[in-house]
């Protein structure tokens, strides 16, 4: 039979005091974190070329239909006021933003993880606000377009929105 009984040496009974202490710190912080309200991730679409920009909760594929208009993702930089624009727009080939709608929409309905959808360079197409004509992610005019962007205020390098 186990027999428990309460340490009487001073060294014991701090040891048993540390290792109670770290179990509950440990349970507190496993509390804390399940608790926490997680920030939902937010992507921006324009259906004007980038003139106006808004925010939808993820995951949405662009091209879809926002308000009977063709929206397109649009990513943000911060220019040199501080505020953001828009520097270049996305979106997926229709085939592929098929495929990710349809695997979204089977992992919402079944409560598992989104399975993996390989999304090779030229599934994504690229441009910049203004122009007419979508570059594929494989043509090297797509680096261009997304890679060293500038605020269009100073011409300085640009970062990322968020």
């Amino acid at each position: 039979m186990l027999e428990l009984k309460m340490p009487r040496r001073p060294r014991d009974i701090a040891i048993a005091a540390v290792s109670c202490a770290l179990v509950l710190i440990g349970l507190v912080y496993t509390v804390v974190q399940f608790r926490r309200p997680h920030a939902p991730t937010v992507e921006y679409f324009t259906v004007d070329d980038g003139k106006t920009y808004f925010a939808l909760p993820s995951p949405h594929f662009a091209p879809f239909e926002y308000e009977g208009k063709e929206a397109v993702e649009a990513r943000l930089f911060k220019g040199s006021d501080g505020q953001p624009f828009v520097g270049y727009l996305m979106k997926y080939r229709p085939e592929m933003q098929r495929a990710l709608v349809k695997a979204n929409e089977a992992t919402s309905d079944a409560g598992t993880p989104m399975p993996d959808v390989t999304i090779r360079d030229e599934d994504r197409l690229y441009k910049r606000p203004g122009e007419s004509q979508w570059v594929p992610g494989s043509d090297p005019a797509a680096a261009e377009i997304w890679g060293g962007l500038t605020d269009p205020k100073t011409k300085a390098r640009a970062l990322p929105w968020h």
